[in-house]
């Protein structure tokens, strides 16, 4: 179980249930929500997290990865603890295009400032789906991606991402894009049911454009979406397709950073089984797994991915070269340092290159 408890990042509703995974590096990381915010205040949480670890540091475990939802907008899951700020999208309508990625830059400094104070160190945004040309509310029910999404356009949303994370990285904070390979033309609702993205991986070049371009220059992880995508694999879902993992995102794009999957607990994907989609995940090459809202399925989770190991459904060079992406990652990592002493550094140019997560 060890071998795999730093791939799980898990929700909680007190700390206390959490506390022995945590010392023990039965999980590598913790998801915040509002729930962990309504039976105490910002400091009493902080004080608590930053005592896991404290434990973790004693027994020789890399720090927990504590993430949060809080994009601003419509998801923002720490407010109103922490400071609700409009969505990304509020900032392209504003003054002059000219200033926009030093806006989007100022911003996520600000949010990144508020979330690392509470011990958060993995924000899930900025959401880099592009937003649909009509967006369907009968079937986008909870993801409501219109709302949500930065722009329309691939090299707008690339600037805005791009400058956002670089603003989040100031305060020690990683970023994810999400949700990859793209809701804007996905008419299902991955909340409740299995999603299919017909479109072919010419069509969807723009769409990718922001994962691939943002993902190049930064230290941000992607989020895997419940969705199928045929032209690659009809059959599972990208968070735990192995062709999509290593055909387009490993070798296509050499992408090297982590991945890490929507919520298992989600319908398109819990009702095949959350330890075989666990299991699956891992062995296509993904980072991180998330059980966010019913943390008591991390248990099946885990049992499901110790049991494929132990059938050599998990390679375990596979399993080897994830660890070793999460050492690059992860709070204190060389990843995150260069990051953070390269915030003095001359700008990038921008341009063209309960809704759950």
């Amino acid at each position: 179980m060890l071998r795999f408890g730093r791939h799980f990042i898990v929700g909680f509703r007190a700390l206390e249930e959490v506390e022995a995974l945590a010392a023990s590096g039965l999980i590598g990381g913790l998801y915040l929500t509002r729930r962990n915010l309504r039976a105490g205040n910002v400091a009493t949480l902080a004080a608590g997290i930053a005592r896991l670890q404290d434990l973790r540091r004693a027994a020789g475990l890399p720090p927990l990865i504590v993430a949060a939802d809080q994009e601003g907008g419509p998801v923002a899951h720490l407010s109103p603890w922490l400071e609700r700020l409009p969505a990304l999208s509020s900032l392209v309508g504003e003054a002059s295009p000219a200033t926009l990625a030093m806006r989007a830059r100022t911003y996520g400094e600000r949010q990144g400032r508020a979330l690392a104070a509470l011990g958060v160190n993995l924000n899930l945004a900025p959401v880099v789906d592009l937003r649909p040309a009509q967006p369907d509310s009968a079937a986008d029910f909870l993801t409501r991606i219109g709302d949500r999404a930065i722009d329309d356009d691939p090299a707008v949303v690339s600037e805005v991402a791009r400058a956002y994370v670089d603003g989040l990285a100031t305060a020690g904070v990683g970023a994810t894009l999400k949700h990859f390979p793209g809701l804007a033309r996905v008419r299902a609702d991955t909340h409740w049911r299995r999603a299919t993205l017909t479109a072919g991986i010419d069509e969807l070049r723009g769409d990718w454009q922001p994962f691939r371009s943002v993902s190049a220059g930064a230290c941000a992880a992607i989020m895997l979406g419940h969705v199928v995508l045929p032209a690659v694999d009809p059959e599972q879902a990208v968070s735990h397709s192995r062709s999509v993992v290593q055909t387009i995102l490993r070798q296509q794009w050499n992408y090297r950073g982590v991945l890490i999957t929507d919520d298992l607990n989600m319908g398109a994907v819990y009702r095949q089984g959350i330890g075989r989609v666990a299991a699956q995940s891992l062995a296509a090459g993904v980072d991180l797994l998330l059980v966010s809202y019913d943390p008591d399925q991390y248990f099946r989770a885990i049992t499901g991915a110790a049991r494929a190991l132990a059938s050599g459904q998990i390679e375990r060079a596979m399993l080897q070269a994830s660890s070793q992406r999460l050492q690059q990652f992860g709070p204190g990592s060389p990843c995150r340092s260069a990051l953070f002493s390269a915030q003095s550094a001359p700008e990038r140019p921008g341009g063209s290159v309960a809704p759950d997560v």
